[in-house]
């Protein structure tokens, strides 16, 4: 192979030439500027120049973008969410750390942490509604008292509001209290000779 004497100058003038084409500051030995000029765009355009970035996860939306003197980016590397146990002795609030999340919930709070109330229900007419008072966490225990003896078992009453009299109250077989529409009190059977406006001796009539 026929040698021939390069200078200086002539590899200035190649590595000023690559470096115009791909619009870079980098420098270059002679074994380099081969590729380097390979690496040049069809038509002289300089490569676009890219850039890697890492971002950690978050609980919100992210843009994750180029920074300023970067074409785009070549690669996003999203961290790892942190996974972590929560173990919990006392009643409130928990939030994971941004970025993170339980993947389990250990609850262990003492039984002397947690008070309760006893307490105890009369029936009534009306549904009972039992909860614990302010300062309580919940319910031990509800003792339902038996049914008072003022509460009449009706479940075998057969009279109607037609057998009781106008303006009397009583307990139907429904547990409910109705007023009665007999109008009459009684009949009575007349044992002398009544007068003419009350029909004949042996007759049946009212009295109201």
């Amino acid at each position: 192979m026929a040698q021939v004497l390069v200078t200086d100058t002539y590899l200035t003038n190649i590595a000023n030439a690559i470096r115009s084409k791909k619009e870079v500051s980098d420098t270059y030995t002679p074994e380099e500027m081969a590729n380097a000029i390979l690496s040049i765009p069809v038509g002289g355009a300089a490569a676009p120049l890219l850039q890697s970035k890492s971002v950690s996860p978050s609980t919100v939306a992210q843009t994750i973008s180029p920074d300023t003197g970067y074409d785009g980016l070549s690669s996003v590397a999203i961290g790892a969410v942190t996974a972590t146990t929560l173990d919990v002795y006392a009643n409130g609030d928990y939030s994971a750390a941004n970025g993170n999340f339980y993947s389990s919930v250990h609850v262990a709070i003492e039984d002397s942490k947690v008070n309760l109330q006893s307490k105890t229900a009369t029936p009534g007419t009306d549904p009972i509604a039992v909860t614990p008072d302010t300062g309580y966490h919940g319910l031990s225990s509800v003792i339902v008292e038996a049914i008072p003896s003022t509460y009449a078992d009706v479940h075998n009453t057969t009279a109607t509001a037609n057998d009781v009299l106008s303006g009397k109250t009583f307990i139907s077989a429904d547990g409910r209290p109705r007023t009665g529409l007999l109008v009459t009190s009684s009949y009575y059977v007349g044992s002398t000779v009544p007068d003419g406006e009350t029909g004949e001796n042996g007759d049946l009539y009212l009295r109201i």
